[in-house]
């Protein structure tokens, strides 16, 4: 019995082996994915697991908590400092408004006597 290929069939096999091929290394590529996505996994519970206290040890959890509060109260500090900067600036300018007629009449004063020095 012999078995003669026609271009047809080599067409059909050449596709078939093809197809094969391409099924491999999908599957590879699929299990690839499924052991990074099981290390990513293993890695995101040994945070979660790093992150809590434990055993009644500091943890990262507990520092980032300390971190935390120490950024909210120099927020709250500069929001203080903030404040008393715009009461400052508040009181600086009443007090150039205050003094403001004072300060065209000495340069009226000022101009006169230069006036007067020059003769003009």
């Amino acid at each position: 019995m012999e078995l003669a290929l026609t271009e047809t069939g080599y067409v059909a096999l050449v596709s078939v082996l093809t197809s094969a091929a391409t099924l491999i290394v999908v599957a590879l590529i699929g299990r690839r994915g499924r052991d990074v996505d099981a290390a990513a996994q293993k890695d995101r519970d040994k945070l979660i697991e790093n992150t809590t206290a434990s055993s009644g040890h500091d943890t990262l959890g507990s520092t980032m908590a300390v971190i935390e509060e120490r950024l909210m109260e120099g927020q709250q500090r500069f929001d203080r400092i903030e404040v008393k900067l715009d009461e400052q600036g508040a009181l600086i300018d009443e007090r150039m408004a205050a003094t403001a007629p004072l300060v065209e009449w000495v340069s009226q004063q000022m101009m006169l006597e230069g006036r007067q020095r020059t003769g003009k």
